[in-house]
């Protein structure tokens, strides 16, 4: 990389007096400049900074080396390329470079540079013998080279060079920023002896079908340019592609380019991070696309992501539909699919960030409810949920804890059981559950001593799922849990024995302190047989479970704040 010192000189004219030369004007000079960031617009912004009303459309830019005369090596800069061609010789030369503009000036009126600078040579702009400004690049390396990080696309080669000639810009394009309909912005700047106004992009009002990209909006990054251009096409129903991208600037042409003149340029400020359209030819010449691949599922999902919060089962055919009935444009159900799963991200946050955030959102719990347990051990992929609830004397049931565990392992339990004890104390606590098998070990582990009952409904669909089941039997079943004395338990299950024995055989083997109300312990004071809030609770949730876990987690937290404040009120 090499950098560069840049002289301009501007309003002189070019006379032959008896040889080429280039007399009058001003001069002004810019250095520091890198040679890999040189660009045929980093030329343009410097003029429009120091000469008033400048206007590229009605100007040629020249460049030459010192080495060689006007006539013979004189070269048009016209764009990009040009400007690498002269970042190259920068590297071990000094570099010459001429504004050439047209305007009225009767000394200058019958010059023919054609005939001055040689036959054969490309030149823009010969034909069209005027007075002139000039402007003058003197290079001084400062360090070793570097091959550019940024390439051209050469494919739209062509398009560059019809832009510079046939690009026309109106005052009229500017006072359409005015319009309050037009999501841009009207702004005055100062700039040296005089002011110019500035079109700012506003990203926050909607874009319609009368928007116009005018030449001078400023936008605060290339990708809300490219955002714009995109959400705009679409409403245009026209098929758009990026054909020069880089840090700096970007080019978008119609994908119908070889019969639509359509093209937008939008480039860097020097020195700042605002980038401005320095060519707008937003008309297109092509026909509407009612298939138009612009409508990409990124901006489907915008589309829809209202609708889908209402309705978080919305159908591929209904996000088709939406589609074809506001803006008249037919998506495959691909695309609906992937908008749809886009929409999603945006409503309920993105799984593997929301994994990411889970320390800073522990962190956050614990600080805002210092007595509550919140502890983290993460590498547990396919969560499952686990929780306890607590009965108090009013016959209300609380929920006490909930987990997000990889599965219903002893080794989940154990953790679980570990810190819901250390919050609650080991004392003689009464737990039912279902026949778990992982959890019927943890109890006799951690806590041996411990009343440990199981879930009446739980052991019956375990009983229905080997015998069958049936009216008889499950009556039968239920009177001998419920049964309040030995005897009334005894004989209902005599009864099961003599109308299934392997049933029978099944039941006893249960020990009647797990499941019958007559062996219950009577320090517990309690004779609850089946936990149906578990049951109520896991149905509440369910439709929060395949949600990113911290957008679970902050919705069960909330629930169970409006259910403690609901209870605390009834009694």
């Amino acid at each position: 990389m090499v950098k560069i010192k840049v002289r301009f000189y501007t309003k002189g004219s070019f006379v032959k007096d008896p040889t080429l030369r280039y007399e009058g004007g001003d001069l002004f000079a810019v250095q520091g400049i890198d040679s890999d960031k040189w660009f045929y617009f980093e030329a343009t912004d410097h003029l429009e900074e120091k000469v008033r009303n400048f206007d590229l459309a009605s100007i040629n830019l020249w460049w030459m080396h010192d080495d060689g005369t006007l006539a013979e090596d004189i070269k048009p800069f016209k764009d990009d390329r040009d400007a690498r061609k002269m970042s190259k010789f920068a590297i071990d030369n000094k570099v010459f470079v001429f504004v050439f503009e047209i305007y009225a000036e009767p000394k200058a009126s019958s010059l023919d540079l054609q005939s001055l600078i040689g036959k054969g040579k490309n030149v823009v702009g010969a034909d069209k013998g005027q007075s002139s400004k000039a402007l003058v690049v003197d290079d001084a390396p400062e360090e070793s080279s570097e091959e550019s990080d940024y390439e051209t696309d050469d494919s739209d080669e062509d398009s560059t060079d019809e832009s510079v000639k046939d690009v026309h810009f109106y005052d009229s394009e500017e006072e359409r920023a005015l319009d309050n309909d037009c999501p841009y912005e009207a702004e005055s700047e100062s700039d040296g002896g005089g002011r110019r106004n500035t079109l700012k992009f506003n990203h926050e009002e909607t874009m319609t079908e009368n928007f116009s990209f005018v030449k001078g909006m400023e936008f605060s990054s290339l990708q809300q340019f490219k955002e714009a251009v995109h959400k705009h096409n679409v409403l245009l129903m026209r098929d758009v592609k990026i054909v020069k991208n880089d840090a700096y600037r970007c080019r978008v042409v119609c994908k119908k380019k070889e019969e639509c003149n359509y093209l937008l340029l939008c480039s860097r400020v020097r020195t700042t991070t605002t980038f401005r359209v320095k060519t707008s030819k937003e008309k297109h010449d092509c026909g509407k696309r009612f298939n138009s691949k612009s409508a990409k599922a990124a901006w489907v999902a915008t589309v829809i992501v209202d609708k889908l919060k209402n309705n978080p089962k919305m159908k591929l055919n209904e996000i088709v539909a939406e589609v074809r009935t506001r803006f008249s444009i037919d998506i495959p159900t691909g695309r609906a699919f992937k908008a749809r799963q886009i929409a999603r991200r945006i409503v309920e946050g993105d799984a593997s960030k929301q994994y990411s955030l889970l320390w800073s959102y522990s962190a956050e719990l614990r600080r805002v409810s210092p007595g509550n347990t919140c502890k983290l051990e993460i590498d547990r992929p396919d969560p499952m949920l686990q929780h306890r609830f607590g009965r108090d004397p009013n016959d209300q049931y609380l929920p006490l804890a909930f987990v997000v565990v990889e599965t219903e392992s002893k080794d989940s339990w154990s953790w679980f059981m570990t810190l819901l004890l250390e919050d609650i104390g080991e004392r003689r606590w009464c737990f039912i559950s279902d026949q778990q098998k992982g959890l019927i070990n943890v109890f006799e582990e951690m806590l041996p001593g411990t009343e440990h009952r199981f879930c009446v409904r739980h052991l019956y669909a375990n009983f229905k799922k080997k015998f069958g089941g049936g009216t008889l039997l499950r009556d039968l079943m239920m009177g001998a849990a419920k049964a309040t004395y030995y005897e009334a338990w005894e004989d209902k299950m005599e009864q099961i024995k003599q109308e299934k024995k392997a049933a029978y055989d099944w039941l006893i083997a249960i020990p009647t302190k797990q499941w019958c109300k007559h062996a219950f312990p009577f320090y517990s004071r309690c004779d609850v047989i089946m936990n149906n809030l578990s049951e109520s609770f896991n149905a509440t949730i369910l439709l929060q479970r395949d949600k990113p876990i911290i957008t679970m987690i902050e919705w069960i937290r909330k629930y169970l704040m409006e259910r403690f404040a609901t209870l605390r009120e009834k009694g």
